[in-house]
């Protein structure tokens, strides 16, 4: 709708509303741009559901499955949970190996051409996190690596479950247990968990369930639903229904008027160089914007939308707040409201 606007116009180096997920091990401070919408956990609520990842004698697996509309959220709050992993282990961001895959035919990164047979999955799956490990120079042996190589060369859907959670345990305890050649004892940890967007059937995740059986390991899966089925395939109730590892369903609505607000002022917080005063109200934002309930990338879209909007009537002219003309009225976005609306409703 707007070329090229001008945001240093609002003391800002981009567009905050752009809709990306929130990565807090990759990005520092970006944990502190989720919003308390219905759904999102708070980071207390996940650590203690983590400890039985981490701080029991016998550390058990954790499994998530975060559910919600496309835009909902679901990438950044599985983000959220394995950063929150790694800072219960003590695992620094970049020590943390997460082979990411994303189900979804149409993601840039997408492993679709992977099918659905979950040997395939996770025979690749184990050999990029091989990868990521030696590409951080971590040496785990010649013994372990010969393990590697020999159980993703002969893995069958026959021998699955057992090899890979043989290969799972080891390579955990060795991350956990690194030495430091200089001085002979533990350095660092490191860890790694596991990342499935959009998965395609829960028979992926019940493998995962087998696999991961014993092992310290947090594991999150999303899917795009959050009314039980997705493909005809309940991938909910039947995660739930598994009697064994720890599981937890997180699920993600539309957000509303009150959490509009909360997410378009945080957003601004993070970006822009002048806090006070802001170019808008943002209850007014919420107000204008948030009814009826969206998803948090529709609510970001439209406010994206709304601040080239007004940059393009100014372009050229002094910045805020020495600019009042860049000051937006809540007039002016309840007139606007039925083109973004057009444009980004639900």
């Amino acid at each position: 709708m707007v070329d090229n606007p001008d945001y240093s116009l609002y003391r800002l180096a981009m567009n905050p509303f752009c809709n990306f997920a929130l990565d807090p091990l990759k990005v520092r401070g970006s944990d502190r741009q989720f919003v308390a919408a219905e759904g999102f956990p708070k980071d207390e609520t996940l650590d203690n559901r983590l400890k039985s990842t981490v701080k029991q004698h016998k550390p058990k697996p954790a499994f998530f499955l975060v559910a919600g509309k496309s835009g909902s959220g679901r990438s950044s709050v599985a983000n959220l949970i394995l950063a929150r992993y790694a800072a219960q282990l003590g695992v620094p961001g970049e020590l943390l190996f997460i082979p990411k895959y994303d189900f979804n035919p149409k993601a840039e990164d997408s492993v679709q051409g992977l099918g659905r047979d979950s040997c395939d999955i996770f025979r690749a799956w184990f050999g990029d996190l091989q990868n990521l490990i030696d590409d951080a120079k971590i040496k785990l042996g010649d013994e372990l690596e010969k393990l590697f190589s020999e159980t993703l060369n002969n893995l069958t859907n026959q021998n699955m479950a057992y090899s890979l959670q043989r290969l799972a345990k080891r390579v955990a305890e060795a991350l956990a247990n690194l030495l430091d050649k200089a001085t002979g004892t533990i350095s660092t940890p490191a860890a790694y968990g596991l990342l499935f967007e959009d998965v395609p059937t829960v028979e992926i995740i019940e493998d995962a369930f087998l696999i991961f059986k014993g092992v310290p390991v947090t594991c999150v899966f999303t899917t795009r639903n959050y009314d039980k089925k997705v493909d005809g395939d309940d991938i909910i109730g039947k995660f739930l229904a598994n009697p064994g590892p720890f599981q937890e369903v997180i699920t993600l609505y539309p957000v509303g008027a009150t959490e509009v607000s909360n997410v378009v002022h945080s957003r601004w917080k993070s970006a822009c160089e002048v806090l006070d005063p802001l170019p808008f109200d943002p209850d007014e934002v919420g107000m204008v914007f948030g009814r009826p309930p969206r998803t948090i990338a529709q609510a970001l879209s439209i406010m994206g939308e709304l601040i080239g909007w007004k940059l393009r009537q100014q372009s050229g002219k002094s910045p805020w707040p020495d600019n009042d003309e860049l000051r937006i009225t809540r007039k002016q976005m309840e007139d606007i409201y039925p083109i973004l609306e057009r444009l980004y409703g639900s």
